[in-house]
């Protein structure tokens, strides 16, 4: 099985608690790392990450709030936060 070259970040759906980012990318050493970093950068808290690595890509899922403690609005956070975690994924 080959590892896809490109990252895919989706964003939804939004909960009564949080809201899901969903990322599938090359795995790395660091992933995970930057990831969290970009999440954290754009004022997130991460309540519940689900993070899986298979056959070379990590398949990671995590459940955001924002610095109020409520769940992001997928549409607005979308926009602010597709291109950082594809920014982080890249390294």
């Amino acid at each position: 099985r080959s590892v896809p070259a490109d990252t895919l970040v989706d964003v939804g759906p939004r909960s009564a608690f949080t809201t899901r980012i969903h990322v599938r990318a090359p795995d790395r050493v660091g992933l995970l790392h930057d990831l969290a970093r970009a999440i954290d950068a754009l004022g997130l808290d991460v309540r519940r990450a689900v993070i899986t690595t298979l056959s070379g890509v990590a398949d990671d899922v995590f459940e955001v709030v924002d610095a109020e403690g409520g769940p992001p609005e997928p549409a607005s956070l979308r926009d602010r936060i597709v291109d950082a975690l594809e920014a982080a994924a890249r390294g």
